[in-house]
């Protein structure tokens, strides 16, 4: 019932489909006639053996249904061009080596995608792959050779700090900067204040409890409140400086919930709140004089609590094993139970919308107590499916720059709203068992590990380009640094062989001289800027 026009002699994939049915004809040979005609046989859909192929970088990679005519992408890029609307049918995550495998696709055309920060970089500019069952060996060795790279995009140092560096203990619970920009430390060893340089620690030898600490929290005023596991300490600063007795320590004799307190939070109108872990230990709050303790009731029963959280109003916000628990001061309802959600919550903290990010036994949640009212979502879950790390997320902390970071089982991952960037041993991170994470004012991301310290990620320093980025070659044997700011790069002479910045896949030759200016690399050719790709050196004229 149509027709396809073919310009030129040239070799074409030629596909057809509808109504549950379709065929194709790879390498097609037109004659060169004003007009040829084929018939096709359509077959029906069935379930085919899918895409195996490895690839050498990535994240969450997805696949579209829809064909689509595009230019090229640059690599480890958002891509400029704007795709017809697609369905995503298969989302993956690579494994440990790279390698990814799309397995049981429907016959059909594809596109490959992975995420990337502030949008999506497309295989070879949203090439088409056609998956069928009956695939010829050749075909089917060319999708298992799919070679998919990016430019790195988790750019950074990464530094670390363990026990021999003066920690108390390599394991850490919770992290507080104060605001002088020292970071105070919740560790299984005690409470250390770092300040970037030396650690300085309390422990029992000071007064402090319990040397096994799980979390803090600092009041306006400066003093400072220890979860530990034999109950509350409260830490005065001033008294400390003065050489005066700096500890009162609290206990379920004087009101606390028994058991280990992990929660702690503080309500507006001044009044400290503590929680255990403890199954049915109920609530605590101190009003700066005695504890008034809230027995378990409603949704607050047979469970114990991780954090917690209070917004503006006063309500608080319970993570408990039993999963998510609000409390008005006198009802406890566990909203998750209520939604019909089964799963615990940890470290709930609320955004400025109202809205409630909290970890849980399969990855992320997302809760909008006003959903009513805003139209949004009620419920919203990430999981490993969606591009999370690991599958039990613990905390979450929210940068300046707006990134949400989140600390799993299986190392941190970025979210960025969309997509999300993960990061683990294999990047610099200590231990991918990450319970807590913080940023400083100067834009580190610090994130506490369960056995392996504390690790410290600055974004913005030490940065590291490779020929993925757009560098000629392997090495960079000469640099200058323009009068406008941008570099030049230079890198001898290389073989023909392939660039990825430039197309996004194969096909070029690669260069030796090329410009940085803060955004990307532009490339000068051999033959068309210059009279060789051997380029030995580079400076810059007064000119």
């Amino acid at each position: 019932g149509g027709g396809t026009a073919l310009f030129c002699g040239c070799k074409r994939d030629l596909y057809a489909f509808g109504q549950g049915a379709c065929a194709y004809r790879l390498g097609f040979q037109p004659t060169g006639e004003e007009r040829q005609r084929l018939d096709w046989t359509l077959a029906p859909v069935r379930a085919s053996a899918g895409f195996d192929v490895p690839a050498s970088a990535g994240n969450a990679i997805e696949r579209r249904s829809d064909p689509a005519n595009t230019g090229p992408a640059k690599a480890g890029t958002p891509n400029a061009p704007h795709f017809p609307a697609g369905t995503v049918v298969a989302k993956i995550l690579t494994d440990e080596n790279g390698a990814f495998d799309f397995s049981n696709l429907t016959p059909g055309a594809y596109q490959l995608r992975v995420p990337v920060p502030g949008g999506a970089t497309w295989f070879d500019g949203g090439r088409i792959f056609y998956a069928q069952p009956d695939l010829p060996d050749t075909e089917f060795a060319k999708l298992k050779a799919i070679d998919f790279r990016l430019a790195p995009f988790k750019k950074g140092h990464w530094t670390t700090w363990t026990s021999r560096d003066g920690l108390p203990s390599n394991h850490i619970r919770k992290f507080w900067v104060d605001p002088d920009g020292l970071l105070w430390i919740a560790t299984g060893g005690g409470v250390s204040r770092f300040d970037g340089k030396d650690f300085s620690n309390l422990t029992t030898e000071d007064g402090l409890l319990s040397d096994r600490v799980f979390n803090l929290w600092r009041e306006p005023s400066g003093i400072w409140w220890f979860c530990t596991a034999r109950g509350v300490s409260r830490y005065d600063p001033a008294l400390a400086g003065e050489g005066r007795r700096a500890f009162r320590n609290f206990t379920a004799q004087d009101g606390l919930p028994l058991g280990e307190i992990h929660a702690v939070t503080q309500t507006p109108d001044g009044v400290m709140w503590f929680a255990s872990l403890t199954l049915n230990s109920g609530l605590s709050r101190f009003n700066g004089e005695k504890f008034f303790f809230y027995p378990p009731q409603g949704g607050f029963t047979n469970t114990g609590t991780r954090k917690m959280t209070a917004t503006t109003n006063g309500l608080l916000w319970l993570g408990t094993q039993a999963g998510l628990v609000r409390f008005d001061g006198t009802n406890f309802v566990n909203v998750t139970k209520e939604l019909g959600e089964e799963t615990g919550a940890d470290s709930p903290t609320v955004e400025p919308d109202g809205s409630i990010w909290f970890g849980g036994n399969e990855g992320l949640y997302h809760y909008h107590p006003e959903a009513e009212k805003t139209g949004t979502k009620k419920f919203e879950s990430f999981t490993r499916k969606d591009g999370l790390v690991g599958r039990n997320a613990f905390s979450s902390h929210r940068t300046r720059e707006g990134n949400l970071w989140v600390a799993t089982r299986g190392g941190v991952s970025r979210f960025d709203g969309t997509n999300f960037v993960n990061f683990t041993v294999a990047d610099g991170l200590a231990d991918n068992y990450v319970i807590t994470i913080a940023s400083t004012p100067d834009g580190a991301i610090w994130f506490g590990t369960s056995n392996g310290g504390v690790s410290r990620y600055e974004p913005n320093t030490f940065t590291r380009f490779t020929q993925a980025d757009g560098l000629p070659g392997e090495r960079a044997i000469s640099a200058a640094q323009a009068p406008d700011g941008s570099l030049w790069f230079a890198s001898g002479g290389f073989p023909t062989g392939l660039s990825w910045f430039s197309i996004g896949v194969f096909g070029e030759p690669r260069r030796g001289l090329a410009r940085y200016d803060g955004r990307g690399f532009d490339d000068f050719l051999a033959g068309v800027a210059l009279p060789s790709a051997f380029v030995s050196s580079v400076t810059i004229g007064r000119d």
